[in-house]
């Protein structure tokens, strides 16, 4: 019977090393792919957005060495350029320089407050019950979905307004035997709303696209779902729901 017992505790430990080493593979596929959609958009943006500034400016010495008059446009075109590519190289930063192991509710809030001064979108933060600190990993794969969805408003939205929610789910009571009453919480859920002008979800996304899909899949790895509700002229609505374990005792 102990050999019975050994063999089974055995391959639930084998069972659990494979399914760590396979979440492990998956982050550092999720990890490599943001890296590539961050090269490709440096590359698609800063990059040609200064090599253009470059070519105005070439332009302009050459006007000025040749005694004719500097276009005022273009100097305000290259001003204009430095200026944003400058908030997507700081954003770029931002986005690499997670900290896993704060607060989440912290690092939203200084998140959403830098995402709003850098594009004038206006972005509301409220939360409902008290959220927990949460294991760093967990943390981790909230914070990239955030972040992303975010991206996605910034880039397709052309929204005005932003409301992200976070809050605590699940509210059955509980007693225990001297009849105090406790709340039995279930998880957490955080949604990201905007007023932009929405899409088509069913519509597959554009090759090299994957933030939808890579956003579901996060939720997936620790054990929680992603839905993304999105209608043309009417916003989008991303929701993570990710479950946890009730208080201590």
């Amino acid at each position: 019977m102990e050999e019975v017992v050994r063999a089974g505790k055995s391959q639930t430990a084998r069972r659990n090393k494979l399914s760590e080493s396979a979440r492990r593979r998956l982050e550092l596929h999720y990890t490599l792919q943001e890296r590539h959609r961050l090269a490709r958009d440096l590359h698609d943006g800063i990059s040609q957005d200064l090599a253009y500034a470059s070519s105005l400016a070439k332009r302009l010495v050459a006007d000025s060495e040749s005694g004719r008059p500097i276009p005022v446009e273009d100097v305000r075109a290259i001003s204009r350029i430095l200026d944003q590519s400058l908030v997507e190289l700081r954003q770029a930063i931002y986005d690499l320089a997670v900290d896993p192991d704060e607060d989440l509710l912290r690092h939203i809030r200084r998140y959403a407050a830098d995402f709003q001064s850098r594009y004038g979108i206006t972005i509301e933060v409220d939360v409902e019950g008290s959220i927990p600190m949460l294991d760093a990993y967990i943390t981790s794969q909230i914070l990239r979905v955030v972040q992303e969805a975010l991206a996605n408003v910034c880039k397709h939205a052309h929204a005005q307004r932003v409301q992200i929610r976070v809050r605590r789910t699940g509210t059955s009571t509980t007693s225990d035997l001297a009849g105090h009453e406790g709340v039995d919480w279930d998880g957490i859920a955080v949604s990201i709303s905007d007023d932009g002008r929405g899409f088509t979800p069913s519509i597959p996304a554009s090759p090299g696209h994957y933030g939808l899909q890579t956003m579901r899949e996060r939720c997936q790895l620790i054990g929680g779902k992603c839905q993304v509700n999105s209608e043309i002229g009417r916003g989008t609505v991303v929701t993570l729901e990710v479950p946890l374990r009730g208080p201590e005792p």
